[in-house]
């Protein structure tokens, strides 16, 4: 009862607290794991954000440069307003592909719906960039498959859904300039060079001002210069055509003398061409430049005719170039010949090289991030900076799973201790709890076999003293006396014998002998009690066996088997005892047997440890300390006592002992 107290008092106590620590370890652990994780994603998520600030940076600042590009630099060819006087046209900046890294090319879309790119001329092949053709076409052809409504702008007037048009009033309230030729030698401190450097004062004041944010703007040109830009291919085979023919030598006409040769006229310039008067040339010592000065203003009469072009600001649109996610720049021109829509393509494998090049690598640009990819918008409608941060999360979890397996590694250990802890304290109380059951059961057993041959010395020792009984069986009762105490020295010598055992100090001293006659004794001495109690003992040994043994002990086991077939047989039908001994290889075997019931199959396990007895609590009385004590005393001796089955009842018990 107390051990079953104790053991579930041990548990209830051992699992409460291992179930509290459990509980706050593990939320300790997750709580530190969530924080793991939510650490790796919000680096993440970090680095996309400033990845995504810095390209929104770039476009941004690429979409100032190309808002501020004038419009007619989206042709092959152009007439430059501001520095060329007369029919003249050149190259476009953009014919030779753009120089900017994230551009994949520029296009250009007419008021008819004509799709052109400044890299190819298709009416002048010889002015096409041959390296840049074929890509540029390919873009020109993608771009008029694209849905109008991506880069085709509303009116100025109307909403636009772009988040970045920044839609401002068309009114022109900048001054007009014009070139003029100044001199550069401001050493002398002429008006001229005074103006000169005004001037240049003002264009660099005009350049460092960015207005914010981009407007739209109204521009306006004299006629000759817009429709030199509308028709640059007319004026380019105009000016080529005049330059053959003045480059082509008069016809030689036959010579004729002539007394007054007739006045020299004039050769008649062609229609189409004007020619400038070739200016002085500068002095030597002099350096000459041209620079803007502000126009004063003229009369209105004077004034030439002027054409007015409204030029939007660039706007982000997403689409799709060659199934690849792309950024169509676009803006609108509005001209008196109608509306034109100029742009540039931005590529995201671009934008993803722009971002290799910064140390971001593993970052990519897309229109459609995955669900589980970390994604920053960058500003633009539907385009998104990733950041691969499944390396990351993946070491975030093995740290993560490194924790559990840490507070694993200390709980489990410790739980197993603080068990078997438990269960050495109950295996304790347990082990008490049966000590004081044997200590009992051994007292009572005890004091049982001493109270029966000390009632016989007791009897026999008063019948001899006050000489009662029947005088001619004196003899007998002296040997009764005899086996009494016989008896009665086996109970004390077991309990010594024990009681050494346990102390570790049971001592025997084995030496060859003749081991049969040893056992002739011992069953000399046993047979009279036998006998009397109705047993018959059948000896059969050799007439000699060497063994190494000791004679005391020898005995002792000798009798105690004896003593415990005497008991054990009491119910039997057959009361026969058999000794026999047997040379088995360099052992000697002693075989003591019995026709009683037998060793129980459930006490064949327990049967030679301390107070376990084979019979119930009806048998024969007896401390249980025959058999553990004389197997001990067999292995002492280098042998040893075990029990073997008997065909048709009985108990077998077999003393092994080594031969000499």
């Amino acid at each position: 009862m107390r051990t079953l107290f104790a053991g579930v008092l041990t548990a209830a106590v051992l699992i409460a607290l291992l179930l509290s620590w459990f509980g706050s370890g593990w939320a300790g652990v997750r709580s530190e794991q969530a924080a793991v994780r939510a650490r790796a994603r919000a680096e993440a998520e970090t680095t996309a954000r400033a990845l995504a600030a810095d390209l929104a940076g770039r476009l941004e600042e690429l979409r100032r440069v190309e808002s501020d590009r004038p419009y007619y630099h989206y042709g092959n060819l152009f007439h430059d307003p501001r520095g060329s006087m007369g029919l003249s046209v050149a190259p476009s900046p953009l014919a030779s592909g753009p120089s900017d890294a994230l551009v994949r090319g520029h296009f250009q879309i007419d008021a008819r719906g004509v799709v052109s790119v400044p890299t190819v001329n298709d009416e002048v092949p010889a002015l096409t960039d041959q390296a840049r053709a074929q890509i540029d076409t390919s873009l020109r052809a993608q771009v008029a498959t694209l849905e109008p409504s991506l880069i085709v702008l509303p009116s100025h007037g109307a909403d636009s859904s772009g988040p970045l048009v920044a839609m401002a009033d068309t009114k022109s309230d900048e001054p007009q300039y014009e070139w003029i030729e100044v001199d550069n030698n401001n050493g002398n401190g002429n008006a001229k060079g005074e103006i000169g450097d005004k001037a240049a004062k003002t264009v660099a004041t005009k350049k460092a001002k960015k207005p914010e944010p981009v407007k739209s703007k109204t521009i306006a040109f004299d006629q000759s210069a817009y429709e030199q830009n509308a028709y640059p291919q007319q004026v380019y085979t105009t000016v080529n055509n005049a330059n053959q023919q003045a480059m082509e030598p008069p016809p030689q006409a036959p010579v004729q003398q002539a007394p007054n040769p007739p006045p020299q006229q004039a050769v008649p310039q062609p229609a189409q061409v004007q020619r400038q008067a070739p200016a002085p040339a500068p002095a030597p010592h002099r350096h000459r430049k041209r620079v803007r000065v502000m126009k004063k203003p003229t009369p209105a009469a004077a004034a030439p005719a002027t054409v007015q072009v409204t030029i939007a600001p660039i706007e982000w649109r997403t689409t799709a170039i060659d199934g690849e996610p792309a950024l169509a720049g676009v803006r609108r021109v509005d001209t008196p010949d109608g509306s034109m829509t100029q742009g540039l393509v931005v590529l995201a494998s671009a934008a993803d090289e722009w971002l290799g090049e910064r140390g971001a690598s593993g970052s990519h640009v897309t229109s459609r991030p995955g669900a589980d990819q970390i994604a920053a918008p960058i500003g633009v409608p539907g385009w998104y900076v990733t950041v691969d941060a499944h390396t990351a999360i993946a070491a975030a979890d093995a740290d993560a799973l490194a924790l559990e397996r840490q507070f694993l590694g200390r709980f489990v250990p410790v739980a197993l201790l603080a068990m078997i802890c438990g269960a050495l304290v109950v295996l304790v109380v347990a082990r008490a709890e049966k000590l004081a059951r044997e200590r009992a059961r051994f007292a009572a057993a005890a004091a049982h076999e001493l109270r029966t041959p000390l009632a016989g010395l007791q009897l026999y020792g008063d019948m001899l003293a006050d000489g009662l009984g029947d005088p001619g069986k004196q003899r007998d009762y002296a040997k009764r006396m005899a086996e009494e105490a016989s008896r009665l020295g086996r109970v004390v010598s077991n309990v010594l014998g024990f009681s050494q055992l346990e102390r570790g100090n049971l001592s025997v001293h084995p030496a060859a002998a003749d081991v049969a006659s040893a056992i002739r004794a011992s069953c000399d001495r046993a047979k009279p009690a036998l006998e009397r109690a109705g047993v018959s003992l059948a000896v059969e040994l050799p007439d000699t066996a060497t063994a190494r043994f000791d004679h005391d002990a020898l005995a002792r086991v000798i009798g105690n088997l004896l003593d415990n077939a005497e008991k054990y047989g009491r119910e039997g039908a057959d009361r026969r005892i058999s000794i026999s001994l047997a040379n088995v290889a360099d052992k000697v075997e002693i075989s003591v047997e019995d026709h009683g019931p037998g060793v129980p199959e459930r006490a064949v396990t327990r049967l030679f440890r301390p107070f376990v007895r084979a019979a119930g609590a009806d048998g024969p009385p007896g401390l249980g300390l025959g058999l553990a004590l004389s197997r001990s005393m067999a292995q002492a001796m280098g042998g040893d006592l075990v029990h073997r089955e008997t065909r048709g009842g009985g108990a077998t018990f077999v003393i092994v002992l080594p031969r000499a």
